[in-house]
């Protein structure tokens, strides 16, 4: 997909392998090249198909806009294209004229359609069946909801990979439907393997030796791939924030670079994770393991005695972390337990803490603070769901937070106008007003002179009515999403004037393509410079597919481990709040699968946040749904 970003922003050279495509394209008149600049002609589009219902639509690539499609087209959801925009009076519409990314293996499952056997696609609620290029004599042969992968060129079945109830399936399913690579490629592995298992700091005499000061992580206790550690000189007023230096390792257009950039983030299942890097990157070298010396890129912030940030310093650096940290611990630490931290470590946590709560009083009169609550899930031997449990940010993750977004506004600081910013816009006027409207009708008051104001006031009627979690919810669902942009822009929902994304180059490619930038800037590069900055628009455009695709993945699996509990307790009561009062309600469950979406099919009378009991009825093994019925009000 970067390439047809690169065509659509514009690019001055054509990849090897997109040479022929690119001709074409010049030949038909979509591709233009003029003063030395390849970029798609004005009136086209390159979109991805997709479905609302029975409606195409076509999802601009450029621009995020969902187009519906003009006529009908064969065309696969996921596929990439090429189309000519059309004014018309309800709006833009497309005209499809080309594929140029074809879906080359379509996933489904199959099953009984008057009286033939048709394969269904996986993850779609409206359900079209697909007539198969094989024989019914041979699919009577596969099991009833076996999943297939179908080769649309050669026309037959590739690959066998199971029922739809198998839980086992579950992952392969989610990786395979969003196309997302499982595996390295040989070439990048050995590669990452290539750098050993430790840094010998002789070899790094530029860098600046603070392998004496006692820096450490505050992670997951799961965590692997530990990016960022803090060390707080209190004498001085400084803290340092050391990041994972892993463009020292990964270079540009190298295969680390290209498979790295390929996902864009690493993807976290409850089980496992597929990172961003190879493992001896990802959870090895470049991790900054405990008692292992590490290369890192460094903040030195000062503060003042207002414990407001005065000045910073940015550098490449040789750090130690002397001890691996639990948010558990942290938390345990802060609440004066036993918590099992180095004495000088303890001191030091303490002393920032202090600075912390300073900064977030100081940060809050300008940005939002809302809840920060999320699901876990617990997974058994057999890859079935065992518990789901509610975690909330505690004080701990507050120490941590507040260093990452002192190193994050410096680094957006040092790129001025242009580079890969994290921006989020001011709510839009109409979905403001349609949220306080939804508000007042659950006899929430609005005051204040701004949205600032105004939030901050239905925040604190929320937290008297024990519904701060929820409505904080529902304040965060009603603004824009944040996203990668090239060009300086604000953060409404921090309050700052300009946020970049530093802290976690093992995880997220921007962080990397970021760091790279700065040292261009650090050391004076400007052909450098000027090179990394024509590519951050098409990085950012592709960054914000990547987020979301990710996001998507992640939801999906959490959604199938629920799909297969309730599919084996069919029937079972259990507690739920409403979270959408329209038809068809829905409801997120609170009790031993907590966090799993319902769908009540009755048409009840209820209102947002209402407990209700329900039983469930019945489940959709294609697209995870959970189908209940209404049975009752709790605590009536």
């Amino acid at each position: 997909m970067e390439f047809f970003l690169q065509i659509l922003f514009g690019c001055q050279k054509i990849p090897r392998i997109y040479k022929n495509l690119a001709s074409h394209l010049q030949a038909r008149g979509f591709l233009q090249h003029k003063e030395g600049c390849y970029k798609i002609a004005e009136g086209f589009i390159i979109g991805r198909v997709d479905f609302k219902r029975s409606l195409m639509m076509l999802q601009n690539l450029a621009t995020g806009e969902q187009i519906p499609v003009l006529g009908k087209s064969p065309c696969h959801k996921g596929e990439i294209v090429l189309a000519r925009l059309v004014c018309q009076k309800l709006g833009p519409r497309a005209k499809i004229l080309e594929v140029l990314q074809p879906c080359g293996e379509l996933l489904c499952y199959l099953d009984m359609h008057k009286g033939r056997i048709v394969g269904y696609k996986l993850f779609e609620d409206y359900k079209r069946p697909i007539s198969l290029p094989i024989s019914q004599k041979s699919l009577r042969q596969l099991p009833r909801h076996c999943v297939i992968s179908l080769g649309l060129r050669a026309k037959k079945i590739s690959q066998i990979l199971g029922v739809l109830e198998d839980v086992a399936l579950d992952e392969d399913l989610v990786l395979l439907h969003h196309n997302h690579p499982k595996h390295f490629s040989p070439d990048a592995i050995a590669y990452a393997q290539s750098f050993g298992k430790q840094v010998d700091k002789t070899l790094y005499p530029d860098f600046i030796d603070l392998t004496h000061l006692p820096f450490y992580t505050i992670d997951p206790a799961s965590a692997r791939d530990h990016d960022d550690a803090i060390y707080y000189d209190s004498r001085q007023r400084v803290l340092y924030v050391a990041i994972a230096d892993v463009s020292a390792y990964v270079t540009p257009e190298s295969v680390l670079d290209t498979e790295a950039r390929q996902r864009g983030f690493s993807l976290y299942f409850p089980h496992k994770s597929y990172p961003m890097l190879p493992e001896n990157l990802s959870a090895n070298i470049c991790s900054l393991k405990e008692g292992e010396d590490r290369l890192a890129f460094v903040w030195a912030i000062k503060f003042d005695k207002n414990s407001l940030p005065k000045e910073s310093r940015l550098f490449e650096a040789v750090i130690c972390n002397h001890q691996n940290l639990s948010y558990e611990q942290v938390d345990l630490l802060l609440e004066k337990k036993r918590h099992g931290i180095k004495a000088n470590i303890a001191r030091n946590i303490k002393s920032f803490f202090k600075v912390a709560l300073k900064l977030q009083q100081n940060r809050i009169k300008k940005g939002f603070c809302f809840s920060s609550t999320e699901v876990i899930l617990h997974l058994d031997e057999e890859n079935r769901l065992a518990s789901s449990v509610w975690v909330e940010e505690s004080r701990s993750h507050q120490i941590i937070e507040e260093a990452m977004l002192l190193a994050n506004i410096e680094a957006a600081k040092m790129l001025q106008n242009h580079g890969i910013f994290r921006t989020h816009q001011e709510i839009k006027e109409d979905r403001k007003q349609m949220l306080f409207f939804e508000l007042k009708q659950m006899d929430y008051q609005i005051r204040g002179k701004n949205f600032h104001e105004q939030v901050r006031f239905i925040q604190s009627q929320a937290l008297e009515r024990g519904q701060k979690v929820e409505i904080d919810k529902m304040l965060i669902k009603a603004q824009n999403k944040a996203q990668y942009k090239e060009q300086k822009d604000s953060h409404f929902a921090l309050g700052f004037e300009a946020y970049a994304h530093f802290t976690s180059p093992i995880r997220r490619y921007g962080d990397l393509f970021l760091h790279r930038l700065l040292k261009a800037i650090l050391r004076q590069e400007l052909p450098n410079q000027n090179y990394l900055l024509s590519q951050s628009q098409t990085i950012c455009a592709l960054l914000n597919e990547q987020e979301k695709k990710i996001a998507r993945m992640e939801m999906d699996f959490r959604d199938r481990k629920f799909m297969h509990w309730a599919r084996e307790h069919i029937g079972v009561v259990l507690g739920a709040m409403v979270v959408d009062e329209n038809y068809p309600v829905l409801g997120v469950i609170e009790e031993r699968i907590i966090g799993a979406r319902v769908f009540l099919e009755d048409c009840v009378r209820v209102r947002k946040f209402d407990r209700i009991f329900v039983k469930i009825m019945a489940v959709d093994l294609s697209n995870a749904k959970i189908y209940a019925n209404f049975q009752g009000m709790q605590n009536v």
